[in-house]
């Protein structure tokens, strides 16, 4: 079974630089986020020293992979779609119509790009689950979006970069 962290942007994430997203996803605070998630930090600098993004040559395709670990076995899939698209259409109108606040329909009509984080059951209760979320955070400030996490809240991204529930 698979879950998903949406990110609802206004812009695309464009092509995405592997170096550059390593970069920010090893530079997180892995300590306070295990603490946070309920992690055990023990699994830290094995993710931190194996964490490869791995995109298409030429970025023909709309996903990109997070690996991570010592065996770097099941990884992070994160796909972007045009909002637009017929999964972004059947996502909005099927899925997140329901008891949306005035506010979020209001961010959701300014959306136009769909960015899905993907984990596995398992993923929820290793680095995968915070490298998840940090992929998200990353996805939302460049494409000046909202997060609907696993946990079904809504979040926007404060000046900082924090995560802060949206109503």
């Amino acid at each position: 079974m698979s879950f998903n962290i949406l990110v609802f942007n206004k812009e695309s994430l464009g092509v995405i630089d592997s170096n550059r997203l390593r970069a920010a996803l090893t530079q997180v605070h892995f300590d306070t986020l295990c603490s946070q998630y309920g992690l055990d930090p023990s699994l830290i600098e094995s993710a931190r020293t194996n964490l490869d993004v791995v995109v298409s040559k030429a970025h023909k395709t709309p996903f990109f992979l997070i690996q991570y670990g010592d065996d770097k076995g099941c990884p992070l899939i994160v796909y972007e779609s045009d909002f637009k698209s017929e999964r972004g259409c059947y996502i909005y109108n099927e899925l997140l119509i329901g008891n949306l606040s005035a506010n979020i329909k209001e961010h959701l009509d300014a959306a136009n790009f769909l960015v899905e984080i993907e984990l596995m059951q398992h993923q929820l209760s290793n680095m995968g689950l915070l490298l998840a979320y940090e992929t998200a955070r990353w996805a939302a400030f460049k494409g000046a979006g909202i997060i609907l996490g696993l946990d079904q809240t809504w979040y926007r991204l404060n000046p900082y970069r924090a995560y802060l529930p949206l109503e």
